[in-house]
């Protein structure tokens, strides 16, 4: 995220490793403060899925940072990394029983 944000104020080309359709779940840093300070106060341990349980697409996630920007960015595809997971979403059903929730959405969150 903040590699394609940087980009764009620096007006330099996005870069994609891969054709893009890989998946990811972006939740925004003020959002993951606050599933930690729920944790904190509920005095919880152990294991806690952080999440929006939403995927954005790196296509969807540049095409965000371009409508943000207001113009159009280069895209230059690498090569695909090695290792590199298609597809990232996991559930924080467990988290939200304590009555957290991500509240900004991607667009609010890139902006």
């Amino acid at each position: 995220m903040a590699v394609f944000t940087n980009a764009s104020r620096e007006n330099r080309a996005l870069t994609i490793h891969g054709d893009g359709s890989q998946e990811r779940d972006f939740v925004y840093v003020d959002d993951l403060v606050d599933a930690l300070l729920v944790l904190g106060a509920e005095r919880k341990i152990g294991t806690w899925n952080v999440s929006t349980g939403e995927s954005t697409s790196i296509m969807e996630l540049a095409a965000t940072v371009e409508r943000i920007a207001g113009r159009t960015l280069e895209l230059i595809h690498g090569p695909r990394r090695p290792g590199d997971v298609h597809l990232s979403r996991i559930a924080s059903s467990r988290l939200r029983t304590l009555g957290w929730s991500s509240r900004t959405g991607l667009e609010d969150g890139v902006r």
